[in-house]
């Protein structure tokens, strides 16, 4: 079976899914979606990179790294916001995947994949898989446009309290003593 899978971001989750999916053995194409550069605070948890990398297109590295190890995948790099995309472009993957870190363009990608699905009356029907973590906390969810609760409909479900800072930017790189570092400066000077 040929498989074509989109992976919407190459960082924490995407670095794991692209692993995942290449390990999978059935999957024939990837394409990958990431708008990010590389840091120095991303070594530490997305595998793909390394020092040389800093400063270079995570997307574009990712798909590299990939194709190096598994020739015949045929991976593909978009560095570029995906919300500037033509729904066209999305309507021949059979899965997508998620690893974003933000809500815009999780609510763009399912907008897209509900009206997609209804336009063509159910003839195509692409699932969309997001992950997404929040400190320690983690969930993932299965959306199956026109048939599953979108990811509009279940957006209650994700925790109320959004930290406007990820927590691996926090641990790594603190620049805000109080708000990364949870001191109230005025608790400790008298």
């Amino acid at each position: 079976m040929d498989c074509k899978i989109l992976v919407l971001g190459a960082g924490g989750l995407g670095c794991e899914i692209l692993k995942n999916l290449t390990m999978l053995g059935f999957v024939t194409q990837v394409h990958i979606i990431d708008m990010d550069t590389i840091e120095l605070t991303n070594l530490n948890r997305q595998f793909l990179f390394h020092d040389a990398d800093i400063g270079k297109a995570k997307a574009l590295v990712a798909a590299q790294y990939i194709s190096s190890r598994f020739p015949r995948l045929q991976v593909v790099s978009h560095v570029q916001d995906l919300t500037t995309l033509p729904p066209s472009f999305y309507r021949d993957f059979q899965f997508i995947i998620s690893g974003l870190d933000a809500i815009e363009p999780r609510r763009f990608i399912n907008e897209t994949l509900v009206k997609l699905t209804l336009e063509s009356n159910y003839e195509i029907c692409i699932p969309f898989i997001d992950g997404g973590t929040e400190g320690l906390k983690g969930h993932v969810k299965t959306i199956i446009p026109g048939i599953s609760a979108c990811w509009e409909c279940s957006i209650d479900t994700l925790p109320s309290h959004q930290d406007t800072v990820p927590m691996c930017t926090i641990a790594n790189n603190p620049r805000l003593h109080r708000a990364h570092c949870g001191v109230c400066l005025h608790d400790t000077v008298s």
